[in-house]
């Protein structure tokens, strides 16, 4: 029985300069309200819960035209970052390759992110997303748990066992749905220090993961 990992790309992929500014632009856009000087990265929760909050904060509730922002965004953050350079995790780009040529390991994605995000992060790092078996996006309505959820059925389909499968993040809130499921959680630091969480494993780099593929 093969194992299935599973990877939440924003652990992997990794934008050059700070882009909070696509944010701002889309509820600039969407809600007609202008925010500067907010770090995105320091909030840990899907797209929804972020700008809730960002919004909150203003006194603006989100409502009807949360799907009208989501639907904004991709191309708010193309116009942002879309065509600067992105980091990959060291040694992820290479374990990637290796496994997506019948290494017995079915790899794919759960993410909070928009698909049409992830996809132009993908292109700019030069990998395929052909080298996904599947994947499962952030969206309207889509919670963590359900994101991580549909990937783990995603992969029982193609043959993994529910207990095989791995999931790699560098979220905290993250972590915890997938513990939630009762999944193994890897927590990838990328050499920083690692934040508290439910992981069941701590690694600070991408090719740490080989130990637990076998």
């Amino acid at each position: 029985m093969p194992n299935a990992l599973i990877l939440d790309i924003n652990a992997i992929l990794h934008d050059a300069k700070d882009v909070s500014r696509f944010y701002f632009e889309s509820i600039r856009n969407v809600y007609g309200t202008v925010l500067e000087g907010l770090d995105i990265s320091k909030y840990d929760g899907t797209v929804q819960e972020t700008v809730s909050q960002l919004l909150a904060g203003e006194g603006i509730d989100t409502g009807e035209k949360m799907q009208l922002f989501l639907d904004e965004l991709p191309y708010a953050y193309y116009n942002v970052a879309g065509h600067d350079k992105i980091s990959v995790s060291d040694g992820a780009d290479s374990l990637i390759k290796e496994l997506s040529t019948g290494s017995g390991v079915l790899l794919g994605i759960a993410t909070p992110n928009l698909e049409r995000i992830v996809a132009n992060m993908l292109e700019r790092a030069s990998i395929s997303a052909g080298s996904f078996r599947f994947a499962q996006y952030g969206g309207m309505g889509r919670e963590r748990a359900t994101i991580i959820g549909d990937a783990v059925e995603d992969a029982e389909a193609l043959g993994a066992g529910r207990e095989s499968a791995l999931f790699v993040s560098s979220s905290p809130s993250m972590i915890s749905a997938a513990k939630g499921l009762g999944i193994t959680a890897i927590q990838l630091t990328n050499g920083a220090g690692a934040q508290k969480t439910q992981a069941d494993h701590i690694i600070k780099r991408v090719r740490d993961l080989r130990r637990f593929l076998k």
